[in-house]
């Protein structure tokens, strides 16, 4: 953001300052994920296995399931009580959000405890494939609100001092 200011009011800016902007943006660079993938599978190979399974039925019932189904996934994922799957805001920012939670957890030092979680918990159960979503919103919750993934609430530009997790997305 600093770099923008700087570049978009040349004559406002004597120096700026960024602690971990990006040096050399790539387009579609896919050894980020690459990297998040073979970390977690140093935990184990069903680690990145649940984790792709995992969102692969979000995504599913998000994007193809009935009306029930998109808004019992995107309640109980998301922690929210929505009544009508029409108010389910875009799909993109919530498997954004997803995202960041395995990308966080590998990140910040919380790998370990990530892989544990989606491997020996009993919130996925690996004979009927279902997943005990309420349990995951609890942990996703704890590294990463949803509301911060929000393209209209990212979109406002209100300057705040309180989210600092606007500034760094934006």
């Amino acid at each position: 953001m600093v770099a923008w200011f700087k570049n978009v009011y040349p004559d406002s800016v004597v120096a700026a300052w960024s602690s971990s902007g990006v040096i050399n943006p790539i387009e579609n660079f896919k050894m980020f994920d690459t990297d998040i993938y073979l970390s977690t599978n140093k935990s184990s190979p069903e680690c990145p296995k649940r984790i792709n399974l995992m969102t692969a039925d979000i995504e599913r019932n998000l994007k193809y399931g009935t009306d029930a189904q998109k808004l019992e996934t995107f309640n109980t994922v998301t922690g929210k009580n929505l009544t009508v799957a029409a108010e389910i805001p875009n799909i993109g920012d919530i498997m954004w959000y997803l995202s960041d939670v395995f990308t966080m957890g590998v990140q910040y030092g919380g790998r370990v405890e990530m892989c544990n979680f989606l491997t020996n918990g009993t919130w996925f159960n690996t004979t009927t494939m279902i997943y005990d979503y309420k349990a995951f919103s609890i942990y996703a919750g704890k590294k990463a609100k949803i509301d911060e993934y929000d393209a209209a609430v990212l979109a406002k530009t209100d300057a705040t001092t309180t989210n600092i997790v606007r500034q760094w997305t934006w």
